[in-house]
């Protein structure tokens, strides 16, 4: 019983080692994309506050709009980046970092 128990614990801490440099990497990204995000909504809730009529109006509403599919592209590039780092790194130096 303590030998499958030990072996256990030794695969889950094998497959940590492994998926951890991409939680890392993916939990940064995600950051980086949510403070993309915060300022797209502070902004919306500043031009909600002052509003602008006419044309500038709706260019700032554009930019907003814009903005959000930036955001969400900004996180998948990131995402497709780092896992490309990650294999690089792993194939030169055999780990994740």
């Amino acid at each position: 019983m303590q030998a499958n128990s030990s072996r256990h614990i030794s695969i889950l801490s094998a497959i940590g080692a492994r998926v951890r440099p991409y939680i890392v990497r993916f939990a940064s990204d995600f950051l980086i994309a949510a403070t993309l995000w915060l300022l797209l909504w502070f902004f919306k809730k500043l031009t909600s506050l002052a509003p602008i009529g006419g044309w500038p109006g709706e260019y700032f509403v554009h930019i907003h709009s814009i903005g959000t599919v930036v955001a969400y592209g900004v996180l998948m590039g990131l995402l497709v980046w780092d896992i490309i780092e990650i294999h690089k790194r792993e194939r030169e130096h055999g780990n994740g970092f």
